[in-house]
């Protein structure tokens, strides 16, 4: 965890002492987060749907990095091996499939309305598994655009906080028509718009 509330910020992680690849996912996760959280107005701002998603497919991207560098790091001296079970580490959590379960909706993808999402915003810590595909389609995203990963960073100055929605028309036209950036708006639901 980000514990943002000390002087200077500490990152917590919990891993077994020989799991690397738990300490390369969890502490690129939390980096992920502290390096969102420098660029924000509201440091205490999270939209945790799209924040969480963004941090996971950053630790999939940090885990397979590690694995196709391993032996440049002093840890593949010691196991030059690993790099191994980084790749299947990484294969496991890709392949990772929702349970069947009684929520009200199944998956990210699946919201329509501001309900719907709110739910999915409510549980991001705790039913990852809403936002697997997400996670997987930035993750390949990230990989062939790894240069382009920081404009994620400001996400905050399009988050529209009633609807729990990214302006990506105005974010993408303020990025020069990124085609990264489109291909990263595909992950939010597609939000009706109730009229009255």
């Amino acid at each position: 965890m980000l514990v943002n509330n000390k002087s200077p910020i500490e990152i917590w992680i919990k891993a077994n002492d020989s799991s690397w690849c738990q300490v390369i996912y969890q502490l690129s996760h939390e980096m992920c987060h502290y390096a969102m959280r420098h660029n924000k107005t509201d440091k205490n701002y999270v939209l945790k749907w799209f924040e969480e998603t963004i941090c996971e497919a950053f630790s999939i991207y940090s885990l397979n990095y590690f694995s196709e560098h391993w032996m440049e790091c002093c840890l593949g001296i010691m196991n030059p091996g690993y790099a191994d079970s980084i790749r299947k580490y990484v294969a496991g959590i890709v392949s990772e499939k929702a349970p069947i379960s009684d929520d009200p909706v199944h998956s990210l993808s699946e919201c329509r309305t501001v309900k719907d999402l709110g739910f999915v915003e409510a549980n991001s810590w705790n039913r990852r598994y809403l936002r697997f595909d997400e996670r997987n389609h930035l993750y390949d995203l990230f990989k062939s655009h790894p240069d382009q990963i920081r404009l994620l960073l400001n996400y905050e100055k399009y988050v529209d906080k009633e609807s729990m929605t990214i302006d990506f028309d105005r974010w993408i036209d303020d990025e020069n028509g990124s085609e990264f950036l489109k291909s990263v708006s595909e992950i939010q639901p597609r939000i009706e718009r109730l009229l009255n």
